[in-house]
């Protein structure tokens, strides 16, 4: 998968005003298991990074060879990250069309962005994984796979599992459960989603989605930013379509079954065989 931003361009302008571009140091990060080489930008590192930011200043004199070393970091995963860095453009570019194969693709991009701080990478992912889950059919779930990987690399109190678990808990079935038990799917997975489930407060519907939308997000509940307004009202708009698109389908069949003409009877009961 590659990823673009869904942040928004002038967000990211934002952030590119406040680079001088005075230090043209290139940075040479080594990820994954074979240590494969990627030269980056500093500056441009730092600003998205507070890890980065940390460890690579003069000032506080990090430690550079940890700071540099991204082994448990895949390429691809990282490459993801590069393209986000280096785009302006406010859309996602997804290869995958397996639903649990894109959530794996974020949840990767998720743990790079909480393990080296950075904030709206975060927000990227857990946005992505949202919009998936308010526009796919509501009985797909992700799979064991997913929630166990989430729940590896991440600790529970991290928003992204947070949100895993009232999603799953607004697709709850018995057959999902059935199937899903042979995964060992992690305890604070589990105590959470019957938590919720208990709380009798979960709907499965897209509005359920769009009025906890903000809920887990690193920003103030109530100061709602223009992404995550854009992203409530496409999906509003499509929700409304969808109903729409039912409501017309229903009264076609019902003017279909109005216009039919009655069959004519030939025969009458007396005359039929058997009586």
């Amino acid at each position: 998968m590659s990823t673009a931003s869904t942040i928004s361009a002038e967000q990211k302008s934002k952030l590119l005003h406040h680079l001088d571009f005075s230090d043209t140091t290139i940075v040479v990060l080594h990820v994954g298991p074979k240590m494969k080489a990627y030269h980056v930008h500093k500056e441009v590192l730092c600003q998205h990074s507070r890890y980065f930011r940390t460890c690579l200043s003069d000032l506080f004199g990090g430690p550079i060879t940890e700071a540099t070393t991204l082994e448990s970091t895949s390429c691809e995963t990282f490459e993801d990250i590069l393209r986000w860095i280096a785009s302006a453009r406010p859309e996602d570019i997804v290869d995958d069309i397996n639903f649990n194969n894109e959530y794996v693709d974020y949840i990767a991009i998720y743990t790079f962005a909480d393990m080296y701080d950075v904030p709206a990478l975060r927000l990227v992912a857990l946005r992505a994984c949202q919009r998936m889950d308010a526009s796919y059919q509501s009985d797909t779930t992700p799979h064991g796979v997913v929630v166990k990987m989430a729940f590896r690399d991440l600790p529970a109190t991290a928003p992204l599992c947070r949100y895993l678990v009232r999603s799953c808990a607004m697709r709850w079935s018995s057959e999902w459960v059935t199937e899903q038990a042979r995964s060992n799917l992690p305890y604070q997975f589990m105590a959470g989603v019957m938590s919720e489930l208990a709380s009798g407060k979960i709907h499965a519907n897209v509005g359920s989605y769009l009025r906890v939308w903000c809920l887990y997000h690193e920003h103030d509940y109530f100061d709602t930013p223009g992404e995550c307004l854009a992203d409530i009202e496409k999906l509003r708009k499509e929700r409304n379509n969808s109903e729409l698109f039912g409501i017309r389908v229903g009264l076609a069949r019902k003017s279909a079954l109005v216009k039919m003409p009655k069959r004519k009877r030939t025969e009458s009961l007396s005359s039929s065989p058997g009586i």
